[in-house]
């Protein structure tokens, strides 16, 4: 669908709100933007030219596993071969690196049996296809800034910056990676003597890539959101009020806090220690099926861990070699998981899987330094053997593929798809996921519980209609409606109205934001339904659908509470959006 949209010149989806909606779409002043990157869209839109669109759909995703695949075979490799103790040859390092790297990157180390809704391969539809996509940009990437920083070879290592640069087109995730890389990169050139003496004016230019790819990336969200650091994410339309409170709510420094400790100890601690440590009661993140708990799950792994920091150590006294690789994948390592539990909304498989692949090889860099690649090589091979049976039946259960559509245009010069994917036989992990809705619904001008026709769930979030004429609403919510014309009004100006709102159990005040910016803020009690107007100086002059972001507050603060309330937060008869 991007990759129509760009071979047709413009980055916004087609067709647009009036004939469609998309899951997990970002709606922005009327257009459609997946927050997803571009990157691999723009390769499906120029190669589909070529080859037509399903030859380049397969070839697209067969390109991005490779490279994923090969370069953790490479790096395996780096790792073994930095080994000075070990005299094997490099024929039997390769087959040992391919041997590794195929079973760390297709046995994961979890039980089938207690995750097998959420098997990482089994849903490979786009989320999951997003993170291997970007992985295998990133780690080109490491393995180049490893080798480049090795040889002294600054070729090398602008090389290792532009791939990374290209991964934070696929995943905003390692937009900071990238930028670190280019700083490291940069710092290198201009401190080190022997990398001055190497370079030349063409060197400088070829710096100026990854340079310009980071500016693009910027400029692409500014174009698209007007905000060069905004990727979509909280202007994503999830459907349910869980997953847009989680992105959208404005929480306490105390319960960002807590969310990251959550994320942490809910990526590799245990369920016993979270609810010891009471952070998920005080954190506002959930967590998608069941926590993935790492070393809960593997304890093994946990116990090779003190073993990782000594080989770190040792690295460091008699091994520079082996200790620059465990630089470059610890700080990779530390940055992606350092996102992932600040920024990721919850706590998902998927996310996961991103931080665990780093954190992998670094275990393996650590374990090589410290016991020799001798020893290293066949325990992580035992250990990771215990999980071939379940990921092979998981395998067999479940066979991962692409969701293809066909574009079909008609003479109005209008654009449908259609799902052609066929299923080979029936998946124990994958759901049916809609993910184009084409009888679209808009509110027009008005929400109201008279007219329940016009709810649907991605028009209206966190908001319930009841029979007796009143709306009840989340302490979040959103509703996605079109302003109606209003003669009277004075030019650029527009008309809020809520209709008899008050709060169900305490007092509070409402805050309303459109889009991105807040319009509105008055206070509600429970005793008293009011009526509130308030005319806004936003000039509103198309008739597209906007998002009414709704926050209450209790009273006496700006943040949101870490949990959601099972009672209501307030409710209202009618909601009224006028333009001049």
């Amino acid at each position: 669908m991007q990759a129509y949209a760009l071979r047709k010149g413009q980055i916004a989806l087609i067709p647009d709100y009036q004939h469609l909606f998309y899951s997990d779409v970002s709606l922005y002043k009327g257009n459609y933007y997946f927050y997803w990157g571009i990157l691999p869209s723009a390769l499906h839109a120029f190669l589909s030219t070529l080859t037509g669109w399903t030859i380049s759909n397969y070839i697209i995703v067969s390109l991005f596993l490779f490279l994923f695949v090969y370069y953790f075979q490479r790096i395996i490799f780096e790792i073994m071969n930095a080994d000075k103790r070990s005299s094997s040859s490099n024929g039997f390092i390769t087959c040992a690196a391919i041997i590794l790297a195929w079973i760390l990157i297709f046995s994961l180390p979890f039980p089938y049996n207690v995750y097998k809704n959420q098997w990482f391969f089994g849903r490979f539809v786009i989320y999951e296809q997003q993170i291997i996509f970007g992985l295998s940009l990133a780690l080109p990437g490491l393995f180049f800034l490893i080798r480049g920083h090795i040889k002294n070879n600054p070729v090398l290592l602008i090389e290792g910056a532009c791939f990374l640069a290209a991964a934070a087109w696929v995943r905003g995730t390692w937009f900071v990676l990238a930028f670190l890389a280019i700083l490291f990169i940069f710092g290198e050139f201009i401190m080190k003597k022997n990398f001055r003496s190497l370079l030349n004016w063409t060197h400088y230019v070829f710096m100026m890539i990854p340079v310009f790819l980071m500016c693009g990336l910027l400029v692409l969200n500014f174009i698209r959101f007007d905000d060069m650091f905004d990727f979509g994410m909280k202007l994503q339309n999830p459907m349910y009020a869980i997953y847009l409170r989680n992105q959208n709510g404005l929480f306490s420094p105390e319960t960002q806090f807590f969310d990251t400790i959550f994320k942490m100890l809910a990526y590799y601690a245990s369920p016993a220690l979270i609810q010891m440590s009471g952070v998920w009661e005080k954190s506002a993140s959930w967590c998608e099926y069941e926590l993935p708990c790492l070393f809960h799950n593997n304890r093994m792994l946990l116990l090779l861990v003190p073993v990782m920091l000594y080989g770190i150590y040792r690295a460091f006294c008699v091994n520079r070699k082996m200790f620059k690789i465990i630089v470059f994948l610890g700080v990779a390592a530390l940055v992606i998981n350092g996102v992932i539990f600040y920024v990721g909304n919850i706590v998902t498989m998927r996310y996961f899987v991103e931080c665990y692949y780093l954190a992998i090889l670094l275990l393996f860099a650590g374990l090589t330094a410290a016991l020799s690649v001798k020893i290293s090589f066949p325990l992580l091979v035992l250990i990771f053997s215990f999980y071939l049976p379940g990921n092979i039946t998981a395998f067999t259960e479940n066979q991962p593929e692409l969701r293809l559509i066909k574009i079909v245009e008609n003479k109005a010069n209008l654009v449908d798809y259609e799902n052609i994917s066929q299923k080979r036989r029936t998946s124990t992990v994958q759901t049916k996921t809609d993910f184009m809705y084409k009888d679209v619904r808009w509110h027009e001008g008005i929400v109201t519980a008279s007219q329940p026709e016009t709810f649907t769930k991605y028009n209206t979030i966190g908001m319930s209609p009841l029979k007796n004429g009143t709306i009840v609403a989340n302490d979040l919510s959103a509703v996605y409606i079109k302003p109606q014309k209003m003669k009277g009004l004075l030019a650029n100006k527009s008309l809020l109205e809520f209709v008899n709102i008050k709060s169900v159990s305490k007092p509070g005040r409402i805050k309303v934001y459109i889009d991105k910016t807040a319009i509105a803020e008055f206070p509600i009690v429970q005793s008293e339904a009011r009526t509130y107007q308030a005319a806004i100086n936003y000039d509103l002059k198309d008739d597209v659908p906007r998002r009414l972001l709704i926050y209450f507050f209790e009273e006496n603060t700006s943040y949101l509470p870490a949990k959601q309330s099972i009672l209501p937060a307030f409710l209202f008869d009618k909601i009224s959006f006028l333009r001049s």
